[in-house]
């Protein structure tokens, strides 16, 4: 009879409750300072990026049309509704949010960095934050279970994200003059160019219709 193996030494045996078991985490054990841990040492204050606010707001971008929710610091939702992208449709939310309070205590996330609409909301003094639409999706995914998407459910996922993630996003800042100035530089640039090529368009179109053989005469239409 061949007797058991010897039992190497370091190796558990006996009640498997006291085996020494593998981390449960995909990281590696490490205390609660390890430099991947997403928490902050006991003891330790989280940065603030942001000052204390009284309402946050989530503006879900569209097209047309941009859907708004206010939430208080508790996640009541104070207010709810829709805006045109238009200059009367900015001027009536920085005055419906007026009415909750001042600008500085009025939040706003959004999932652009820019634009007029951010410019009139840095001008009129609120704190602007852009958001990652990929980390809004996930937060999103996480918080309806249900898997529901509405312009309006998501300008309320937007708030609350902003409203409980504050402390680990970085507000907006006004663009300098210069900025500005070479921004309308390059938006003019933009509309010469697509005017150019309507125009251009246009005639090619007209000859394609009534006089086909024309476009293998003329080398480019572009030219004088």
């Amino acid at each position: 009879m061949t007797p058991p193996p010897p039992v190497l030494a370091g190796l558990g045996t006996g009640n498997r409750e006291m085996r020494r078991r593998a981390p449960v985490s995909d990281h590696p054990g490490a205390g609660p300072v390890a430099a991947g841990s997403s928490l902050p040492p006991s003891g330790v204050a989280l940065p603030v990026s942001l000052p204390p606010a009284q309402f946050f707001a989530g503006l879900n971008w569209a097209t047309e049309v941009h859907a708004v929710c206010v939430m208080d610091t508790t996640g009541t939702i104070a207010d709810r509704f829709t805006i045109a992208h238009t200059a009367d449709g900015i001027a009536m939310l920085i005055h419906r949010l007026a009415k909750l309070a001042d600008a500085a205590d009025v939040q706003i996330a959004i999932e652009r960095p820019n634009g007029r609409l951010v410019d009139l909301l840095l001008e009129a003094g609120h704190p602007v934050v852009p958001v990652s639409p990929n980390a809004i999706k996930a937060w999103r995914d996480g918080e309806v279970p249900s898997g529901a998407k509405s312009d309006a459910g998501d300008a309320a996922v937007i708030a609350d994200y902003l409203r409980l993630r504050q402390h680990r996003l970085r507000v907006a800042l006004p663009y300098s003059d210069q900025t500005r100035a070479l921004r309308t530089v390059v938006r003019t640039r933009t509309d010469l160019v697509e005017a150019r090529v309507a125009a251009t368009n246009q005639p090619a179109a007209l000859l394609d219709d009534h006089w086909p053989g024309a476009k293998a005469v003329f080398a480019d239409l572009e030219s004088p």
